[in-house]
């Protein structure tokens, strides 16, 4: 009994002291609330359930509280809003009331803890694109842009693509997924479709209208002809294949004169079928593929073989004789025409020469070929002023005939010329009025060819008329002589090129003052010129015209009156009188 009474007590001693110890423990481990999941950001659609997470820890466990724009959220009766767990759940978002900046707060005993806070927002996307994506026709290689302008949103939507209703991968280099639409780098022929602009946030998605993007594409060869050699009377085929959007055109031509007439055909596979071919049809032959997009050509070389022997070809060549007359001559360029006196099958063309006509005797220079059904060429960029020679060649089988006649002609300077330069007047002499005009020759870069001669023009006042010299067009220089005192003169002169007169120098000016003559009148001499001066002034000849005139008049005078006093004595004297009578001329 003694010992039962003992180990109860012993067991109550064990668990008092058991319970003292967790006591002791729990009070230890108390901590503040500490907020380990943060609530985020909400754009919910209206009507819609939502949930703010906000999860605390701490001893003892802290209570959650959450607060609206900073006031205390109210869960009473008929509220939209309940704590579950710590986060808030709406059953169902109302609008505006529902909106706001949210803030979790968790409590213990110990302390508060308070969480960052969070936006809810009600999520809106309109209808209407602002900017719908349009067709488009792209040439390939080229960058597009497909513009699309999203609806407004609540959340700002994203934007995303879709071709023939497929995500577009935004992993391609080649596009760029930019605000203002789908950028496209280099566009290739796979790239035309459908493309859909498709704008999506929390309030649900929007699909634009469908863009349809063609792609064209440059014509391009999918097979080029190839050089053909073959004998004279063989048929020839030149393939010829190409692709393009839309589809190009095929044509053939041969670069020098037409295909042959009556014996070619173009099969629908652009095969070009040659028959009966001969020596005339050797040359390149052209496949033109076109669209309105673009164009390309690719050419190949025909040579047919003549089987007779290089003797027989260089004797019919050596008959062909040729013509060659110039027909026409215009600024720089020259038309010349030729006329075969005898033809020859072996003969494919004619090759123009030409050549500047100077007294060494240049090379001929090769102007071009000329197919053998034309009779005509323009030879262009001549330099003014030359002389050239020309002549034709007949040719075939990289073979040559005899040369034509040749023919000259001048291309004209360019009217008018350069004016010469460095013009000046020196006085040469005082006492008779001298002065040296000099100049040098025009600019060599400014005229072509040959000068003439030089004029020179020298103009006084209005009582003196102009004069004017012409020199030889090695002399740079001339003296006039003789010009009256007092009087400004100006001097200008002008070279004289091949086609005509070029332009005027700038005029220059010489003022012979009369002073220069006081030292010659001081020796007492009287200088000729000034002498010539006075002879040919119009003041000094009236004078002198006057003075004889009255002069002889007064001789009339006295001879009529001599005579009249001696016919009066004879009439006294029985005598017939006779009158004088005096005539006077106005």
């Amino acid at each position: 009994m003694a010992a039962s009474l003992t180990f109860a007590l012993f067991m109550v001693i064990m668990v008092c002291s058991a319970d003292n110890e967790q006591g002791s423990k729990s009070r230890t481990d108390e901590s503040m609330p500490h907020i380990i999941e943060h609530p985020s950001d909400l754009a919910v659609r209206r009507d819609q359930p939502a949930t703010m997470n906000c999860r605390a820890d701490g001893n003892p466990e802290p209570t959650i509280e959450w607060y609206r724009n900073g006031e205390l959220v109210n869960f009473s009766k008929g509220h939209n809003s309940l704590i579950l767990g710590g986060s808030l759940f709406f059953l169902h978002i109302k609008g505006k009331s529902d909106e706001g900046v949210y803030t979790c707060v968790a409590r213990n005993r110990l302390g508060t803890a308070i969480s960052r806070n969070a936006s809810l927002t009600i999520a809106v996307l309109k209808d209407e694109f602002r900017q719908e994506p349009l067709d488009k026709v792209v040439i390939a290689g080229r960058p597009v842009v497909i513009e699309c302008s999203p609806p407004k949103g609540q959340p700002e939507p994203t934007v995303t693509w879709r071709k023939n209703g497929v995500l577009l991968d935004r992993n391609n280099s080649r596009y760029t997924f930019g605000a203002g639409g789908l950028s496209i780098s280099r566009i290739l022929s796979s790239d035309a479709g459908v493309y859909m602009c498709v704008a999506s946030n929390q309030a649900g998605e929007r699909t634009s209208r469908g863009a349809v993007i063609s792609v064209l594409e440059i014509p391009q060869f999918t097979n080029k002809p190839t050089d053909v050699v073959a004998k004279a009377g063989s048929a020839v085929q030149f393939v010829c294949g190409a692709q393009g959007s839309p589809k190009p055109i095929v044509q053939w031509s041969k670069e020098q004169g037409a295909l042959p007439t009556g014996r070619y055909a173009v099969t629908n596979e652009n095969t070009l079928c040659l028959q009966r071919v001969t020596i005339q049809d050797s040359g390149k032959y052209i496949c033109t593929a076109r669209s309105h997009i673009g164009a390309v050509s690719a050419f190949a070389q025909l040579v047919v073989q003549d089987p007779l022997d290089t003797g027989q070809i260089v004797q019919e060549l050596s008959n062909v004789k040729v013509h060659l007359d110039v027909v026409g001559l215009n600024g720089t360029s020259v038309r010349v025409q030729w006329k075969a006196s005898s033809s020859s099958r072996y003969t494919e063309g004619y090759t123009m020469f030409y050549r500047p006509h100077t007294p060494s005797e240049s090379d001929w220079e090769k102007w071009g070929v000329i197919p053998v059904n034309k009779n005509t060429a323009v030879i262009s960029g001549l330099r003014r002023g030359q002389k050239y020679e020309f002549k034709v060649r007949p040719y075939g089988w990289m073979m040559y005939g005899v040369d034509s006649n040749i023919r000259h002609v001048v291309v004209p300077e360019e009217v008018p010329g350069p004016a010469p330069q460095d013009v000046n007047i020196t006085l040469v002499s005082s006492s008779n009025g001298s002065i040296i005009v000099s100049w040098e020759p025009p600019p060599q870069d400014g005229h072509i060819g040959n000068i003439k001669a030089y004029k020179i023009w020298c103009f006084g006042n209005e009582t003196l008329p102009q004069t004017n010299w012409t020199v030889d067009g090695r002399t740079r220089s001339l003296e006039i002589a003789f010009l009256p005192i007092g009087i400004e003169y100006q001097v200008q002169v002008a070279a004289i090129y091949s086609n005509g007169m070029g332009k005027l120098s700038n005029p220059k000016s010489i003022f012979i003052e009369a002073a220069m003559m006081k030292e010659d009148a001081a020796d007492g001499m009287i200088p000729l010129d000034l002498l010539l001066q006075v002879v040919k002034h119009p003041a000094f000849i009236a004078t002198v015209g006057g003075a004889t005139w009255l002069m002889l008049m007064v001789a009339v005078i006295y001879l009529c009156q001599r005579n009249s006093k001696r016919y009066s004595k004879k009439k006294h004297s029985g005598e017939h009188s006779v009158n004088c009578v005096l005539i006077s001329i106005m």
